[in-house]
């Protein structure tokens, strides 16, 4: 269920398998600045420890000679229950927090903690998140930490760690037993850990503590993440740490949607297109995208009638999709992946019957909207864009995003002839 190691750390204090974490007084300043812009836990600002009980307890306290900020955050103060922070972050062990790259990006350094006196058991970098609630955090439908390894062979113990379990909090929480309430939140559950302490294994553990943890010479990436549900809302908070020279993967989802019409009068078949491309390194799962051609075409048996769908690769498409009762133009029976770097087409025809269903401009337009699931569960979405390219300027990042449509002079009504006696 959770990491299962002893660490015998500066605290001197280890409950179930793990280790009361404190980082220890550094005597160099942070690599980022003492608290900065995203900080957490509300309270007040300062160096660890704080002190004891509201109204002036920290709001960052795990461990001694820590402070706040650079964390990132995700923040919901309608959250049910009372309003819920949830942050993460990474940082030099025992020195300070690492300045995020890109939003949710930190980059670490290899090897052990070099800092007087050296700790070759040590990674040189620990991880350290941040739950703060308005209500009391044991009471909670769900709240999960998620490690997932993108680059190297240190994988994880527990890829998925109920913090919620029996005993967890007890062993994790690193606030220096202090009451668990600041003048911004009832409740907060706070640590800081190192990949050492039982969070990784490694069957190439060769570096100077060759235990079979975490091997702190070898490059890698990692996806870290927290997510907390109460009554059917859900909040989460990422970050992805890394070494120099390696990085995370993540998908990108592209939507591209084109209707044409390929008869110059009524009765008419209209084709369409739908193009949808995974422009990063992750494979996407669960894709799911719906289109509604009875909001585009009118009444389904009298303004138009559905004749086919195809796909590649061949069962991508739903075969039950006929645009008005079953609008899900991917196959969930079973779910669709879309593999990173990969692509995936669908075909609609129609024929149209009449021309009742075009805006006030003549046109019939309407998009889509593609979803997907990461390995972690994290949703990627995109708005598709009009023509057969979901990513047009080709910068690998498919933003655009306008309707697909054409106008009812394209398919103009036949007149019947007539002659006068």
């Amino acid at each position: 269920m959770f990491p299962s190691s002893f660490s015998a750390g500066r605290c001197g204090i280890c409950l179930l398998a793990f280790l009361l974490v404190g980082l220890g007084a550094g005597t160099a300043g942070a690599q980022a600045p003492c608290n900065e812009a995203d900080t957490v836990g509300g309270g007040m600002l300062g160096t660890s420890p704080g002190p004891v009980g509201p109204p002036n307890s920290l709001g960052w306290d795990a461990g001694s000679g820590q402070c706040n900020g650079s964390f990132a955050v995700g923040a919901d103060g309608a959250f049910p229950g009372g309003a819920l922070e949830l942050g993460l972050r990474a940082e030099e062990r025992r020195i300070g927090q690492v300045p995020r790259m890109m939003g949710m990006d930190y980059e670490v350094e290899l090897g052990n903690d070099a800092n007087p006196p050296a700790a070759l058991n040590r990674a040189w970098w620990n991880f350290n998140f941040s739950i703060a609630y308005g209500g009391a955090i044991a009471d909670l439908d769900s709240l999960i930490f998620q490690i997932r390894t993108d680059a190297g062979t240190n994988l994880p113990t527990n890829p998925t760690v109920d913090l919620l379990g029996v005993g967890v909090r007890a062993a994790l929480d690193a606030r220096n037993n202090q009451p668990n309430a600041t003048t911004g939140f009832a409740d907060i559950f706070q640590v800081s850990q190192n990949p050492e302490f039982g969070w990784f294994s490694n069957a190439m553990d060769t570096d100077a503590n060759p235990t079979g943890a975490f091997n702190y010479d070898e490059e890698g990436a990692w996806r870290l993440r927290l997510v907390a549900t109460e009554a059917g809302t859900e909040l989460d908070a990422e970050i992805c740490v890394h070494t120099p020279n390696a990085e995370c993967a993540y998908p990108v989802i592209g939507a591209a949607k084109e209707m044409d019409p390929l008869d110059a009068t009524l009765p008419a078949t209209i084709q369409i297109d739908y193009v949808f491309e995974n422009f990063g390194a992750d494979t996407l799962v669960d894709m799911s995208v719906a289109d509604d051609l009875a909001a585009v075409f009118g009444t389904p048996g009298v303004d138009w009638t559905f004749t086919s769908i195809s796909s590649s690769p061949l069962a991508f498409a739903n075969p039950g999709f006929d645009g008005s009762g079953t609008t899900e133009l991917i196959n969930q029976a079973p779910t669709q992946s879309l593999a990173g770097s990969g692509l995936a087409t669908v075909t609609v025809t129609i024929e149209l019957l009449t021309i009742a269903g075009a805006d006030v401009s003549g046109e019939f337009c309407n998009e889509i909207t593609v979803t997907g699931l990461d390995s972690l569960g994290v949703s990627y979405q995109d708005l598709s864009a009009a023509g057969a390219d979901p990513d047009a300027n080709g910068d690998a990042m498919p933003t655009e995003s306008d309707p697909s449509c054409f106008n009812q002079s394209e398919v103009p009504v036949t007149l019947m002839g007539f002659s006068v006696d």
